[in-house]
């Protein structure tokens, strides 16, 4: 595939798991603001619960060929918004231009309460069908080890939501790299509401900050 030779003007959403990042690239795209959906258009989360979201993923070839055609339409003069993501997500690899940009991209970091995080991960986990998160989890029996495991699976049929929450985030939480914070921080927002609206205006507040500081 071709690399793009014009340099947009990205910002990456980076921070922790529940913070709130593809609400919001899904709000932009509704709102008409530049916002690409890679996990959208990879049909997976890059996660073990990516299934919960989305039933199968798109051949390599219909992936790049509808992401070239959405950058395309990208005004590159003008900020576009992209999740913090790694190279493969589910069976797909992001193209190296995109890679490229990514890493040289600007980051704005969602650093959100846990109690937020909570909230919108097990409202999340309450909505999903038994059988199949059931199955996700199972997944990660290696990675959680047998205890937290049968605590998570007790929780969840126990409609402790929050609890089974609880373990997952402290999972991803000692991932290394999961969050992945950049040295090209541009904005460390304190997420403390799970209105998504209510962040999405303060970071749409900063990039108007950002131009008239340009102009």
């Amino acid at each position: 595939m071709p690399f793009p030779d014009q340099k947009p003007h990205i910002y990456v959403l980076a921070g922790p798991t529940g913070s709130g990042k593809s609400e919001l690239i899904r709000y932009f795209q509704k709102r008409n603001v530049q916002a690409l959906d890679l996990e959208g258009m990879c049909g997976h989360d890059g996660s073990v619960f990516a299934p919960l979201t989305y039933e199968k993923q798109p051949s390599s070839y219909q992936f790049h060929k509808q992401l070239l055609k959405t950058w395309n339409r990208f005004d590159k003069e003008q900020p576009i918004f992209i999740e913090s993501e790694l190279k493969r997500i589910g069976n797909l690899n992001l193209p190296e231009w995109l890679n490229h940009f990514l890493l040289e991209a600007d980051q704005i970091y969602l650093e959100a309460d846990r109690n937020i995080r909570l909230e919108r991960l097990s409202a999340i986990i309450a909505r999903a069908e038994p059988m199949l998160f059931l199955s996700c989890l199972q997944k990660l029996e290696a990675k959680l080890g047998p205890e937290k495991l049968a605590a998570a699976t007790q929780s969840f049929h126990q409609a402790d939501f929050t609890n089974a929450a609880n373990i997952l985030t402290a999972y991803y939480d000692a991932t290394p790299g999961y969050a992945r914070i950049s040295a090209k921080i541009r904005l460390i927002l304190k997420v403390e509401t799970t209105e998504i609206a209510s962040i999405a205006r303060q970071i749409l507040d900063f990039m108007n900050s950002e131009m008239e500081l340009v102009v």
